[in-house]
């Protein structure tokens, strides 16, 4: 998903659900910040204290022009950042490459939410941990199919996707297939091939636009998953709207004692307009923007926490930054990442890392 869904759509179900504006601003921001989290830079205080940056996506660009002896290698990559932040492995099937494989809305990932859940309501950093585990939670209902590590089971065959998507075919997908080989040489490669795919850059942005209807074929069967997918993702992504809308409820519940502003029913026809709406990403937050469904939600600006992770080094004391959305985003991705892969997945026979 995109800015439109993981900030404006965000926002919108956490609003409605009862949480207070300025709050949902916050659960937005990290729910979207994951997307923007590429730098890998900390920050330590002249006092001794560390403001330890967690890197929770990459754009190609910075991937690629990476040397094998930066801060992490390819192989890290796929396994501390695409898996537990983009493509939530589904658990499905005896391999491990097919239990990488994300499941639309997944019961790994459902008991991943409710876990985070459960501990956001003891945290201080708890509204950025539900932002992230919502971000993590979405992508499910568009990457679903695909891993966040290279593998054959990623491979898509481009004729199956229609002569109505012949640039994407010719354009995007070979510039992402491009992105994935020259980083596979550069970068080197252990268990993973350059000859297999990584996520869904075979089928380019598809999966991430609200309004497509598609379909297409995988080049190798596997067994745990159908080899032939049909996609109308405005059905799979109202389908997200309501069950965030529904962790979302729990939240507010627990930590607020408040009920839902807006009933999920009351505002189902409109989700469908908004998800409907055939525009660029720019158009299509335009459009979120001007529903009242959005109502006090603040502009996203991705160097805000950036800005205030670089001032950490400039407080009297480190302790002082303690109480900062950089710093509490960071506590949060950490805790997710460990969790998901040192404990959680590890405990259903997934070894990631």
């Amino acid at each position: 998903m995109q800015k439109d869904m993981h900030y404006f759509c965000t926002f919108a179900m956490a609003r409605a659900s009862g949480i207070p504006a300025v709050d949902a601003n916050t659960v937005a921001y990290a729910s979207q910040f994951v997307d923007d989290s590429t730098r890998y830079d900390s920050k330590v205080h002249e006092d001794g204290g560390l403001l330890f940056g967690i890197t929770t996506a990459h754009s190609p660009l910075e991937a690629l022009v990476r040397s094998p002896r930066d801060h992490l290698s390819k192989f890290e990559d796929q396994r501390k950042v695409w898996v537990p932040f983009h493509f939530f492995p589904g658990g499905k099937g005896t391999t491990f490459r097919e239990k990488i494989i994300c499941v639309k809305n997944g019961d790994l990932a459902n008991e991943m939410f409710k876990n985070n859940l459960s501990v956001a309501l003891t945290k201080d950093y708890c509204l950025e941990l539900l932002g992230i585990s919502s971000h993590v939670y979405a992508d499910t209902f568009s990457h679903y199919g695909f891993s966040g590590m290279c593998s054959p089971y990623n491979r898509v065959d481009q004729d199956s996707l229609g002569e109505q998507y012949a640039s994407k075919k010719g354009i995007l997908s070979t510039l992402s297939h491009a992105y994935d080989v020259v980083k596979d040489c550069i970068i080197g490669g252990g268990a993973e091939k350059f000859t297999d795919a990584l996520g869904h850059g075979p089928v380019s942005d598809l999966p991430d636009r609200p309004f497509e209807e598609w379909s297409f074929s995988y080049e190798v069967d596997c067994p745990s998953r159908d080899s032939d997918s049909s996609r109308k993702n405005y059905e799979t992504y109202l389908e997200y709207c309501e069950k965030v809308y529904g962790y979302f409820m729990q939240f507010a519940d627990k930590y607020y004692g408040a009920k839902c502003l807006i009933p999920f029913e009351e505002m189902r026809t409109e989700l469908v307009g908004l998800l409907q709406y055939k525009g660029e990403l720019e158009e299509r937050e335009a459009y979120w923007k001007a529903s009242g469904l959005t109502a006090g939600v603040a502009d996203y600006d991705p160097e805000e926490w950036e800005n205030d992770k670089k001032r950490f080094v400039y407080r009297n004391s480190s302790s002082d930054g303690i109480a900062t959305h950089a710093y509490r985003f960071h506590q949060a991705a950490a805790y997710h990442r460990y969790h998901v892969l040192k404990d959680m997945l590890p405990s259903r026979g997934i070894a990631v890392y």
